[in-house]
């Protein structure tokens, strides 16, 4: 009985995130549309794709990796330390990201939108996928950790303090497409503080690299 109610309440918890989720994007859309050119909307989504793909790429499928350490037979210990290893990991790799984004953002910018005069987006990409992937990394542990109010939260707040910021930009601002992109960088890094606050007791600030064996794809 116990079971029963845990699985339907986490059903439940988990499906309205996700409904509310989905709801605040729809959100987005047309007030993008309303106040921004095609031409714009297009390089946004340009933007928006090309942070997927760089998150895909480089997050190493943290989410199945923590999943897997954390219902292997390790001690709550192992666990902490690894949490705390695969997070500095990615800082390391997050600082790289970002020299890379810095240093080639001419020739970036015109691998991703064909034009060298996007340039100024390009850092904006690799900020947005850092946040990203460190947001993976914490709805991952709650995932694993069956703490289904806190993986919604993590997930839900990072839209919808996407949604308020860029409103914000759009109505009560004079806002470019350069500033509403700036509201993916600022969501994101607020979800990933409140991540790290929600998850502050989970870590013991330890680099081990036989840890890492886990995020192996």
């Amino acid at each position: 009985m116990i079971k029963e109610k845990s699985f339907f309440r986490n059903f439940l918890i988990y499906g309205m995130g996700n409904m509310l989720f989905t709801a605040v994007i729809l959100l987005l859309v047309p007030v993008y549309l309303q106040k921004v050119s095609v031409e714009e909307y297009g390089i946004l989504s340009i933007f928006l794709v090309s942070v997927n793909i760089i998150t895909i790429l480089f997050s190493f499928s943290i989410s199945n990796g923590i999943l897997r350490a954390l219902t292997d037979k390790i001690t709550v210990q192992d666990q902490k330390v690894f949490l705390s290893t695969s997070t500095i990991s990615f800082i390391i790799l997050s600082i790289i990201l970002i020299i890379i984004g810095k240093y080639f953002e001419t020739a970036l910018s015109k691998l991703i939108f064909n034009s060298y005069k996007y340039h100024k987006y390009v850092l904006l990409i690799f900020y947005t996928a850092v946040t990203r992937i460190f947001i993976s990394q914490f709805g991952g542990f709650f995932l694993a950790k069956d703490k289904s109010v806190k993986y919604v939260v993590i997930n839900v707040t990072n839209v919808i303090f996407l949604a308020l910021i860029n409103i914000y930009i759009i109505f009560f601002t004079q806002y470019s497409l350069y500033t509403i992109m700036c509201g993916y960088v600022y969501s994101g890094i607020l979800t990933v503080i409140l991540g790290f606050i929600l998850a502050h007791n989970y870590f013991v600030f330890r680099f081990r690299l036989n840890k890492l064996k886990y995020l192996q794809i």
